[in-house]
């Protein structure tokens, strides 16, 4: 008789070993999976995060750098330090700090370079950008040939912190007490930093019988408001037996006037605000001629060719004021100027048309601020 074998044992509980097994693994790999994503995460949202800081921190550079270019009396009125302190801008935390490129203080020179530091906090990164600014540029080079060949009587570049007349050696006095005339270097006629009178500075010259006999008057002006009537520069005073002679802006307008024994002529021609012009007043024979940027822009005939020709006993010379008497003729009264001037000249000879383009042509190309020197780094908390 043949014999069954034993019948095969239960492997049921090995195959449970086996399931638990597997179900283990599968849930270390989807921890495992979960950490990966998770960690993923985080690096992507930290990523986001320090990609936003540095935007931000870009941006509010970009912000000053407008700022340094668009107002003149940025040094002033914004100073050394921090411009912006932990303000909130977008989903970022800012701070804007000024200073001195190697780190010393801000003052009123305009080629001082300038260290702008910006840094942006978004969740746990942080930005920082620095960037060194410097006026590029130069200053007076060549005008002074055609100043000094059209009988120079007095010459104030209005640059450096200097009042001095470069002829006479005469300077001039502050007359405001309300404010201060402030003397900065100017790098440039485009640029923004020059003499700045916006504060109410104003100055007076003293007479000298030098400055008798006043054909030509030049000058560059950056005006700010050009809608109220404000004077920029003129001869004290009213009256032929005076010299009278007065620039002024008002109602969108650039006027220039002299004064003959038989009435006083005006010129005109519109002009704009918050950009740089160079302006030529000239009394030639029996016409009164107005330059705006080496152009001719008005031409008025006078009445008469008897220009005053001057006495020791000259009133004052007068720059962005108006004296407290009657002013020159139609210019009593007028506000002070509102903006930054600077290479004040006056001439005993009247300049041609070529003469003007040439002193226009003589100034250098606009300055611009520069990079010198950047840097950046991120970092996570």
């Amino acid at each position: 008789m043949t014999r069954r074998g034993a019948p095969a044992r239960s492997r049921r509980g090995g195959v449970y070993v086996l399931v638990l097994v597997t179900v283990a693994v599968v849930a270390a790999m989807l921890v495992a999976s979960l950490d990966v994503v998770r960690a993923r995460f985080a690096e992507g949202s930290t990523l986001a995060d320090s990609s936003q800081a540095w935007q931000h921190a870009e941006s509010v550079l970009e912000g000053a750098i407008h700022v340094m270019e668009s107002s003149p009396d940025w040094r002033w009125s914004l100073g050394d330090g921090a411009w912006v302190q932990d303000q909130a801008y977008g989903d970022s935390v800012v701070t804007l700090e000024a200073t001195g490129a190697d780190g010393a203080t801000l003052d009123d020179d305009a080629w001082q370079p300038v260290r702008l530091t910006a840094i942006a906090r978004c969740g746990r990164a942080r930005a920082i950008m620095r960037l060194d600014l410097g006026m590029q540029g130069s200053g007076f080079p060549g005008a002074g040939s055609t100043l000094y060949a059209n009988n120079l009587l007095g010459y104030w570049p209005l640059a450096d912190g200097s009042r001095a007349d470069r002829v006479q050696s005469n300077t001039a006095q502050e007359k405001s007490s309300s404010g201060r005339f402030r003397g900065g270097a100017v790098p440039g006629l485009g640029a923004s930093a020059a003499a700045w009178f916006g504060d109410g500075g104003e100055l007076e010259i003293d007479h000298l019988t030098s400055y008798a006999a006043i054909r030509s008057v030049s000058v560059w002006i950056r005006p700010e408001d050009v809608t109220t009537t404000r004077a920029i520069a003129l001869r004290d005073e009213s009256g032929y037996d005076a010299g009278s002679w007065y620039l002024s802006v008002g109602f969108g307008a650039l006027r220039g006037a002299f004064e003959s024994n038989t009435g006083i002529t005006v010129s005109s021609a519109a002009i704009s605000a918050g950009s740089w012009h160079h302006v030529v007043l000239v009394a030639e024979s029996t016409q009164v001629m107005l330059y705006i940027d080496g152009v001719e822009v008005d031409r008025t005939p006078a009445a008469t060719a008897s220009y005053w020709n001057g006495a020791s006993s000259a009133p004052d010379i007068l720059l962005g004021t108006v004296s407290g008497s009657a002013g020159s003729g139609a210019l009593s009264g007028a506000a002070s100027f509102e903006g930054s001037m600077c290479e004040f000249a006056i001439m005993g000879d009247a300049l041609t048309a070529a003469e003007v383009l040439a002193l226009y042509n003589s100034y250098p190309a606009p300055a611009e601020y520069k990079i010198l020197a950047d840097s950046w780094d991120r970092d996570v908390r």
